[in-house]
């Protein structure tokens, strides 16, 4: 969520959360993500930090399907990538 008077953004990250392949990642975001925005941006778009890890980064470039859903998911819930750290050619 942007924070007023230019301080920034309040964002989540998915590394709190344990998961390597995308399967478990996406599935951590839409357990835990849209219910943290609620508590604290409820209405607001709400930014997430996305940690991925080489495996999962390797599925995402991989197959554009599960981007473009997990993108049309994102959007309809009101999330957002603040931040993104992709770990390219780890395993």
């Amino acid at each position: 969520m942007k924070l007023g008077a230019g301080a920034g953004h309040l964002t989540y990250c998915t590394n709190i959360h344990p998961g390597e392949s995308w399967r478990e990642i996406r599935a951590n975001v839409e357990k835990f993500f849209p219910a943290v925005r609620d508590r604290v941006a409820p209405g607001q778009a709400f930014g997430i930090g996305l940690r991925l890890s080489g495996k999962a980064s390797k599925t995402l470039t991989e197959d554009p399907a599960a981007l473009r859903e997990f993108q049309e998911f994102m959007s309809r819930n009101k999330l957002y990538v603040m931040v993104a750290v992709a770990l390219f050619g780890l395993a």
